[in-house]
């Protein structure tokens, strides 16, 4: 049996736009930049409050409290997933597994990357 490699190829094509078309987008992408950058700052400026809060909430020894009208709750998140290899060692095929599965379709969103920027705004 010979090895098998997987690679990504990607393609591109020229898409044909209008001067009006082109200036429309990029100010939309433009405001869009701007609003992000507006938006980084304002979550960096939240996280370092919530922070704050929390090494606080640590200090009181509390998991839970509430101060004129503020509720502060540490919540811990527990998720779960079948192993596929676990279930194998039990004696389920993988013809079980796959009749078994249901694929539902996630949202569609919208991918802009900002130049200059690995990570893109809309990941889910």
């Amino acid at each position: 049996m010979a090895l098998q490699a997987t690679v990504e190829a990607t393609t591109t094509h020229d898409v044909k736009i209008t001067g009006v078309q082109r200036r429309k987008l990029l100010t939309e992408l433009r405001a869009f930049e701007e609003l992000k950058s507006q938006r980084d700052a304002i979550d960096y400026a939240i996280q370092s409050h919530k922070d704050a809060v929390d090494k606080i909430r640590e200090q009181l020894g509390e998991q839970s409290f509430a101060l004129e009208g503020y509720k502060v709750t540490q919540v811990c998140g527990v998720s779960s997933k079948l192993d596929k290899k676990k279930l194998l060692a039990l004696g389920v095929s993988m013809a079980m597994m796959e009749q078994a599965t249901v694929t539902t379709p996630k949202r569609a969103y919208l991918k802009i990357t900002v130049p200059g920027e690995k990570a893109s705004y809309g990941d889910e």
